[in-house]
């Protein structure tokens, strides 16, 4: 599980910024700003790349087909971003108008959606893992070469808590594949060796979580100015961005929490020779 690198009911909010009925909410706007439904289509490729490697450490081979058959039911890109859109609203219930006001204002700048387009296309373009190794190269490289850039995507790290926020979503996805796994039969396990199992991945995971955000965010920042990352790192801070990091990965760790157990119910199914 990657980043946010990450993200209910409609949202409904009172005063200037209660919407019509049928219009569209600030919320709703907000997501279509952040272009989220965009970056289902990368989290989709990157889950099948996944499962066939789960296929490959849990099944016969004979099994596998049926397995990639049921991930791509799995990685649909409508239940994916239905499942994102929902909780994304979601974790916004109760946010300040003038906070979603704030937000709303930054992402439909030309700054803003320069920032998401970098962010989408670097995503994108580290499904190909040579890509994503040159960044990661190149993020090292830059406490060097561009030492400004190199810290302030430190300080970025370090206004979401990304690292600490990305790793306990991965584990906590993880704990879920197992409970896939066990609830369709498939493993005989306790929740203390679930537990056990999950919380020896922890180091490697933090590890793993710091060097993909540090290239990707290099990557993807590398162009930007100085006052456009000031301006992004003073968001993250305030409190409007601290709510908004928080519904991210509320509403990425349910998309992964979901498809994790499903993954882990499919995965034992073909173990027991049931059918899902």
């Amino acid at each position: 599980m990657r980043g946010a690198l990450a993200l209910g009911l409609l949202a409904l909010w009172p005063g200037a910024l209660l919407a019509e009925a049928g219009a569209e909410t600030p919320a709703e706007r907000l997501y279509g700003l952040m272009r989220l439904p965009e970056l289902v289509d990368t989290l989709r490729q990157e889950g099948l790349r996944m499962s066939g490697q789960l296929a490959r450490d849990y099944l016969e081979p004979q099994r596998v087909p049926s397995f990639t058959d049921m991930a791509a039911r799995i990685y649909r890109a409508d239940r994916m971003e239905a499942i994102l859109r929902a909780e994304f609203l979601d974790g916004l219930e109760g946010v300040a108008p003038w906070q979603l006001e704030h937000l709303l204002a930054f992402y439909d700048s030309e700054q803003a959606q320069g920032i998401v387009r970098s962010e989408l296309a670097t995503r994108r373009a580290f499904l190909d893992e040579t890509v994503e190794a040159e960044a990661e190269l190149e993020a090292e490289s830059a406490r060097v070469s561009d030492p400004a850039l190199y810290e302030a995507v430190g300080e970025y790290i370090a206004a979401g808590d990304l690292i600490e926020m990305n790793l306990g979503g991965t584990l906590t996805a993880n704990y879920n594949f197992y409970q896939g796994l066990v609830d369709g039969g498939g493993y005989a396990l306790s929740q203390e060796e679930m537990l056990s199992d999950v919380w020896q991945q922890e180091e490697a995971t933090r590890e793993d979580a710091e060097l993909w955000l540090r290239a990707f965010l290099t990557r993807a920042y590398r162009d930007l100015p100085e006052p456009v990352m000031a301006d992004y790192i003073a968001l993250m801070q305030s409190p409007e961005g601290q709510r908004l990091n928080a519904a991210l990965f509320d509403a990425f760790g349910a998309l992964y929490n979901q498809t994790y157990r499903a993954l882990g119910l499919s995965v034992s199914s073909l173990m027991t020779g049931e059918d899902l």
